[in-house]
């Protein structure tokens, strides 16, 4: 009997050691992340509305994230993909064509959007990531799914499926749990209220993304389908910025744009005030 109890905690020593290795581990590389945490980032978000390699592609989602790891905030702004900026040329053009889908790279893809943006807003832009519809979707359904709070009812009669086809597409108000699917669906439903709230919807997506990626497996299932995306982020980057995402939880600062700061040079084309915006950042966005 003696032996058999000897055996057991022998093997239950087996066991335990290499788990207080781990946990020991793990305690350092906290402490040294504490100590000497990563520089803070600022990430472009391109969300495209077509496939990736389509000479016709443009930038549907433009979304700027700032994460600092030495205070483990998150911070994001979301634009509307249809408004005019001043490029390095001096030429007034639209957000959403600046995008070079057959470019090589996602940096040089991006190219023309990231040197705008630090033009116009006066941040750096550190690294770039280019999501396709099929990519949001998929996203979303790794993480498990997720819960929006929808503040009024949408509708949608002519919502695009592809360049021929349409379909009738509804939100009711409140709070209810979407898919891939459907949460692709919400980011691109643009009737009754346009590209401003539409911008304010991505940004919903983004929060209750945050939210899911608060438990460890859905990171484990976002890094199996990673090889899809197109980013210059490696995945020793995703390490040093996960845990700001992880301890947020979802509960990321935000700027919120309105209809009022926009301003009309024709019928076609409308400006944004960038002051109240850069303002904000100036607060709210860190740079290394």
């Amino acid at each position: 009997m003696l032996k058999r109890r000897f055996r057991l905690l022998r093997w239950w020593g087996y066991l335990l050691f290499p788990l207080l290795i781990m946990a020991f581990l793990a305690g350092i590389l906290a402490l040294l992340y504490l100590v000497f945490p990563p520089t803070p980032r600022t990430i472009l978000l391109l969300g495209i509305d077509a496939d990736s390699n389509s000479a016709s592609t443009q930038a549907d989602a433009v979304i700027l994230i700032n994460i600092i790891p030495s205070s483990f905030l998150v911070n994001i702004v979301s634009l509307p993909s249809d408004i005019w900026l001043t490029t390095s040329d001096g030429q007034l053009q639209q957000l959403r064509q600046l995008y070079h889908p057959l470019a090589t790279t996602p940096s040089a893809k991006a190219a023309a959007i990231r040197d705008t943006l630090e033009r116009n807003l006066g941040i750096p832009i550190h690294h770039v990531l280019i999501v396709d519809m099929a990519d949001v979707a998929a996203l979303v359904d790794a993480i498990g799914g997720i819960k929006v709070d929808v503040e009024r009812a949408l509708l949608d009669d002519a919502f695009p499926v592809d360049e021929e086809t349409v379909k009738r597409v509804r939100f009711d108000a409140g709070l209810q749990y979407m898919d891939g699917a459907r949460a692709l669906a919400f980011s691109r439903i643009y009737r009754p209220d346009g590209t401003t709230m539409r911008a304010m919807r991505h940004i919903q997506l983004l929060l209750a993304a945050g939210e899911q990626l608060a438990h460890p497996s859905a990171w484990f299932n976002v890094l199996a389908i990673w090889n899809q995306i197109e980013t210059d982020l490696t995945l020793g980057d995703l390490v040093a910025l996960a845990p700001p995402i992880i301890l947020s939880q979802g509960r990321f600062g935000f700027y919120s744009l309105n209809d009022d700061l926009r301003s009309y040079i024709d019928d076609q084309r409308a400006i944004m005030n960038m002051q109240p915006l850069t303002q904000w950042l100036n607060t709210h966005f860190a740079a290394p």
